[in-house]
């Protein structure tokens, strides 16, 4: 997006005459003659008016026009174009490449980024009347619009979810207006005869300028007040793919699409993915959903069968464990390393054995992408003063961590696995000094 005309360079230029656009009489002009009217120096650039151009101005929605402008000193680069009050201003790179008032020069504007621009300008157009269309609703307003390279956006004056079945029949719908071949129409009017003949078709809002504007009609399908460049026909828009929709806010919803080759690009990336899908399952590409669902209902089986398994592997050590408990006292003390078990596999390991014997205090640990330390006590361990949080905090400092949790469960991690072993021989060390201190 162009930074807009400083005020100090529209100043400068404010007796010049309007810019006559010639991208109005011909949209598809690539190329063109002028005479440079007046130049003025901003910072590094150079900002350049001409009697006449093609270069679109940012405006509308739809990004400046880039290009070249060829002088008697050479070729210079346009990165940016703005319009104001019906000077168009011209802004090149590098001001080295001087341009001097009065000179002829040639123009040519980059025509694929113009095409492109064209393509979904017009496309916005057919996307817009079929949301109108699918969504039943009338008065469908423009709340914001912007054209991109890659993707484009409208905001539209809707308050309720859009389905993605609703978003898909507007892709459809937009297809089958641009396979139809319907002429695209441009003209100027006046705001109040437009009403007159279109109502609510155009969307108008109080934002929306009085006066003198210009109409783009696409036959039988839409009719819009546009400032922008378009195609002569919906084909050349093809084909329009429906990216997605985003609520801005209560009562806005954004819709996503892009148009011509990067909705292309789209289908065609989509297409290669299903053929690589439809290899790798032996299936056909329309046995491809019937074929994921299946492979995730297995998955869901899977998973519930792994759930299954790791009950009974953490019942089945817990009550390993139990059966290897050290008696300390009226309580017990198990301490273990299980390197490869997660964090969670070590709490509920430590919650099964406490619950079944609640005498038992439990420190365990692992090693995986760090050290690991849960200790849980029961309820009897803990009425004779046992706090596993105090005992994990200073285990931890051992493993470069920090601990926390309850009296009941507490846990640790800490990047130095090699010390994990000297933790839990901390623990045990605690443990024992806190019940011979109780007993």
């Amino acid at each position: 997006m162009g930074e807009g005309v400083p005020d100090e360079v529209m100043e400068a230029l404010t007796d010049l005459a309007a810019t006559v656009p010639l991208y109005y009489e011909d949209a598809y002009l690539r190329e063109f003659e002028a005479t440079v009217l007046g130049t003025v120096k901003f910072k590094d650039r150079l900002c350049i008016v001409l009697d006449q151009t093609c270069f679109f101005p940012e405006g509308g929605g739809q990004p400046s026009d880039r290009g070249f402008i060829h002088g008697s000193k050479g070729k210079a680069k346009v990165i940016d174009v703005q319009s104001s009050n019906g000077v168009i201003v011209h802004t090149i790179e590098n001001s080295r490449e001087a341009i001097s008032a009065g000179e002829p020069v040639h123009g040519v504007i980059d025509w694929n980024l113009r095409y492109n621009y064209m393509r979904q300008h017009t496309a916005s157009h057919i996307v817009h009347s079929a949301v109108r269309r699918v969504l039943d609703v009338e008065k469908l307003m423009y709340m914001g619009f912007q054209i991109g390279e890659e993707k484009s956006r409208m905001d539209i004056n809707y308050g309720k979810p859009i389905t993605p079945d609703q978003m898909h029949e507007i892709e459809r719908l937009s297809n089958q207006i641009c396979l139809q071949n319907r002429p695209v129409r441009a003209r100027f009017t006046t705001r109040e005869e437009a009403e007159r003949e279109y109502g609510d078709r155009l969307g108008v809002t109080e934002v929306t300028p009085t006066g003198r504007v210009r109409i783009v009609e696409i036959e039988d399908w839409d009719a819009g007040l546009c400032c922008g460049t378009q195609v002569k026909s919906t084909a050349e828009a093809a084909p329009v793919k429906v990216l997605g929709r985003l609520r801005l806010q209560r009562g806005v919803e954004r819709i996503e699409f892009t148009a011509g080759e990067p909705a292309y690009k789209f289908f065609d990336e989509a297409i290669v993915t299903s053929l690589k899908l439809s290899e790798l399952f032996k299936v056909a590409i329309n046995d491809l959903v019937g074929r994921a669902g299946q492979l995730i209902t297995d998955m869901e089986g899977l998973k519930n069968e792994t759930r299954r398994i790791k009950d009974l592997y953490i019942e089945a050590e817990a009550l390993r464990m139990l059966g290897q408990t050290k008696p300390l006292g009226e309580l017990g003390l198990i301490t273990e390393i299980l390197p490869s078990a997660d964090v969670e596999t070590l709490r509920r390991i430590a919650l099964t054995a406490v619950n079944k014997n609640p005498s038992l205090i439990i420190v365990l640990g692992s090693a995986l992408e760090k050290a690991y330390i849960v200790g849980a006590a029961g309820q009897k361990a803990r009425d004779k003063g046992i706090d596993v949080r105090e005992i994990i905090t200073e285990a931890a400092s051992l493993i470069q961590g920090s601990g926390g949790g309850t009296p009941k469960i507490a846990q640790a991690g800490g990047p130095e696995k090699g010390k994990l072993g000297e933790a839990l021989s901390r623990c045990r060390e605690k443990v024992t000094l806190r019940v011979i201190k109780e007993g």
